[in-house]
């Protein structure tokens, strides 16, 4: 047989039955299992499906008589061969099919033929798994060398065929709506090897194919076919080639247009689809690896939580001393896309730029984003300071404790990164800085709390912003969560197959900040007193500080059944407590030092601070003074993705859950 063929085997079926096949020929010896619906008594035949050239052998198949209605055919072969590492699957289609030999030319062998591609090199096969020809099934090698199956859908590959990506822009010049199943559908697919079509002898005067081999998508690339953006390679990185290889494989699609009165033909880099598989147990994979929890959440440094990531300012920087290390910049955000949160120690407070100074932390904030931008300066400037002062238009220019919040809940899209830089932290006491992990939290209050959760998902909470210059209202539950996910079930009782949703939840967006919360609107006042108990309770184990107002612990009185109530409610509330005490991460800032954060993920806090005895001025020189500067999701996630291409970095396709609303970006 050779290394890349279709087989073609005439069947029929009725009733289920397993039935075992032996193929045999002087090159291979492998046992064929095929799986048919079948609904009469078989009778035992043999079908001989014979090649000129002697690269199929004879067949021996006990079959069922086909039921002759519509030709409706619905079967699932598996060939296997161990010795020599073949493995083919196949399936039943109605419509005609060929076989290609060594010499590359076609023979066909009628209609209704099981369709199957073989690679004797390897382990991909491709077939045709729906009698309307609406699916093609593709099974891989994952990364520890074991076979998964994925299918991809005919208008999913309809609508990413290479050919129909525009080469420059990158845009798609197909819409899923255009798809037609009754028009286009997929008359034969295959895998194949790349250096097939270089070698030529791809030719099929049946078929505009145009030019086959586009360049190969690299590693990350959303479109099908490469070129579209030139990878930039750094040696201490492996990363694949975007040029095609003799290694690389492609699956062939024959397309049947009955609009165009011709035949089409798509190839896909096999590497790509893999990478963009959707079935329902990758997806599931992605979202559970995307949900963030508490095992990925920055704690308390006495506690056994994961630690913040922390730089010097001198790691930052390129040897000449005026450019950001771009590596580092890398890194740096990785760590915030992962854990929320970096420490940076050392940067001087100014650089002087045109001959003025400007703050530093502005400059690190514009290197973290494509084009340069900060974002969120309408009220407070692009640049923003926080320090005590008088007639503060913000609680944060005070000396008063700042309980754990966003920055900007009301605005319809909040800022993604804050970055704090302390410039000033002498002649005062207490302030230190706080953060915790917003969404693990609410992960882990599903579990907890499951009722209180749920009405926290349900009636929106408000967000305003009323004051000179400034008229800003967002309505939006507290936490959000992503869509259910829906998933293929069989009831065993009858065998039909239907779909339910799996209740698994995860956490894509906390909107969360007391001082900026108006008017309950929305939560009817029948609920309000249930709305109350679940904001308590989230709150307990988002707010390290809060402090205990229940009464004396009970005693067992009399009333016994009242004090048992009480002890199981101290009971949970202490475990929401502890909850915050262990994942509260708390941090004096010190001059030099700059705060980075997933302002959407993390609440940020500040502890109340005093000044020392001799000072009279909260505002005088010296004393607290933070230079804080935002930028939105958009642009630093971008700015994230071009480093990462930059340096290869490839283990990641999607961005994880960042708390914009998206499991993944």
């Amino acid at each position: 047989m050779p290394p890349y063929c279709t087989t073609m085997l005439q069947t029929t079926m009725m009733t289920s039955q397993r039935m075992n096949i032996l193929l045999k020929n002087s090159r291979m010896h492998c046992k064929l299992r095929l799986i048919a619906s079948m609904s009469k008594p078989a009778r035992r035949h043999s079908n001989n499906v014979s090649d000129p050239d002697g690269s199929i052998s004879t067949v021996d198949v006990m079959a069922r008589q086909q039921r002759k209605m519509n030709g409706s055919m619905n079967t699932a072969m598996t060939v296997e061969n161990h010795a020599n590492g073949l493995h083919m699957t196949t399936s039943t289609v109605p419509f005609r099919s060929v076989i290609r030999n060594n010499d590359g030319r076609r023979r066909n062998y009628g209609h209704r033929f099981l369709s199957t591609a073989i690679r004797d090199s390897g382990h991909e096969t491709a077939e045709i798994v729906d009698a309307d020809a609406a699916s093609v099934s593709v099974q891989f090698r994952d990364n520890d060398g074991r076979p998964r199956r994925s299918t991809f859908h005919a208008s999913w590959l309809w609508m990413n065929d290479p050919k129909q990506i525009h080469p420059t822009s990158g845009q798609r010049m197909r819409s899923l709506a255009e798809y037609s199943q009754k028009a286009s559908k997929i008359k034969h697919a295959a895998i194949r090897a790349a250096s097939e079509f270089n070698d030529g002898d791809d030719h099929d005067d049946n078929v505009n194919d145009g030019d086959p081999l586009h360049i190969k998508p690299p590693i990350g690339s959303f479109h099908s076919a490469g070129g579209v953006y030139q990878t930039i390679l750094n040696d201490s990185h492996h990363v694949r080639s975007t040029k095609s290889c003799a290694q690389r494989m492609i699956l062939v699609v024959d397309w049947e247009d009955h609009r165009q009165r011709r035949q089409g033909r798509s190839y896909y880099d096999l590497d790509w689809l893999q990478e963009w598989c959707h079935d329902d147990e990758v997806r599931l994979a992605k979202k559970e690896s995307n949900r963030v929890t508490a095992d990925k959440a920055i704690g308390a440094a006495s506690a056994d939580t994961k630690k913040i990531q922390e730089w010097n300012y001198d790691q930052l920087m390129q040897s000449d001393g005026d450019r950001f290390n771009e590596e580092t910049l890398m890194n740096m955000l990785d760590a915030i896309f992962h854990d929320g949160a970096v420490l940076v120690h050392g940067m001087p407070s100014y650089e002087c730029s045109s001959g003025q100074e400007a703050p530093m932390v502005a400059k690190l904030g514009r290197a973290l984003t494509t084009g340069g931008m900060l974002s969120h300066g309408a009220l407070y400037g692009d640049v923003f300071h926080v320090k005590a002062t008088p007639n503060a238009s913000n609680i944060a220019f005070t000396n008063h404790e700042l309980p754990p919040h966003q920055d900007l809940a009301y605005y319809e899209s909040k800022p993604f990164l804050q970055l704090l830089h302390c410039v000033e932290n002498n002649n005062v006491v207490g302030g230190a800085s706080t953060l915790i992990d917003a969404m693990a939290a609410a992960q882990e209050f599903a579990k907890l709390r499951p009722a209180h959760f749920e009405l926290l998902c349900t009636y929106q909470a408000s967000f305003i912003k009323q004051r000179d210059g400034a008229q800003m209202a967002r309505y939006i539950p507290h936490i959000q969560t992503a869509p259910k996910t829906m998933m293929p079930t069989q009831d065993d009782a009858n065998g039909r197959i239907g779909n339910s949703w799996v209740q698994d939840v995860e956490v894509v967006a906390v909107h969360w900040s007391p001082p900026f919360e108006g008017p309950l609107v929305h939560v009817p006042p029948q609920m309000m007193a249930s709305f109350q108990d679940a904001y308590k309770a989230f709150s307990l184990m988002l707010d390290s500080s809060m402090h205990d107002d229940r009464e004396e612990k009970p005693d067992f009185g009399d009333d016994i059944d009242d004090d048992i109530d009480d002890a199981h409610r101290r009971l949970d509330e202490d475990e929401l407590r502890q909850y915050a005490k262990k994942y509260t991460w708390e941090y004096t800032l010190c001059k030099g030092d700059v705060l980075l954060f997933n302002n959407q993920r993390m609440l940020h806090g500040r502890r109340r601070f005093e000044l020392l005895e001799g000072n009279n001025h909260l505002d005088a020189p010296g004393c607290r003074h933070l230079i804080g500067c935002y930028t939105n999701v958009d642009e630093t996630s971008s700015g994230w993705s071009m480093l990462r291409r930059a340096f290869g970095v490839t283990e990641d396709s999607l961005h994880p859950n960042v708390g914009n609303g998206s499991s993944a970006r």
